[in-house]
């Protein structure tokens, strides 16, 4: 898992951004090899797949991100929807605060980020 700061508890709620077909079709696109754009290029043409994987290419830069040896980062719940993610690099000076749903912050932690490192 990521957490190498305390990280406060944040609760989240049930997926309301995105449906559980997306869910697992963003699963899919970040932990599983076999999903290649070119043996699916059909599917990465449609518009709604293209939003989905254009998510899941943000997602593992950002989990790439959290993972740095010299990172800091810290989250807080803003309004009822959305994580501010701070992430801090003091070593390149980068500052940088992304705003994320509760689902994109569940699957930055999913435990399959383990196995696919």
């Amino acid at each position: 898992m990521i957490p190498k700061t305390p990280v406060p508890e944040v609760s989240v709620p049930p997926m309301e951004d995105i449906s559980s077909v997306e869910y697992e079709l963003l699963i899919q696109l970040l932990f599983e090899e076999n999903v290649s754009r070119n043996q699916q290029f059909e599917r990465f043409e449609d518009p709604h797949y293209k939003r989905l994987h254009r998510i899941s290419k943000h997602l593992k830069g950002l989990h790439r991100d959290l993972l740095h040896p010299n990172g800091e980062y810290w989250i807080e719940e803003i309004e009822k929807q959305t994580i501010c993610l701070h992430l801090h690099r003091p070593d390149v000076g980068l500052a940088r605060k992304v705003f994320l749903s509760f689902t994109e912050w569940e699957l930055l932690q999913h435990p399959s980020w383990e196995e696919a490192l």
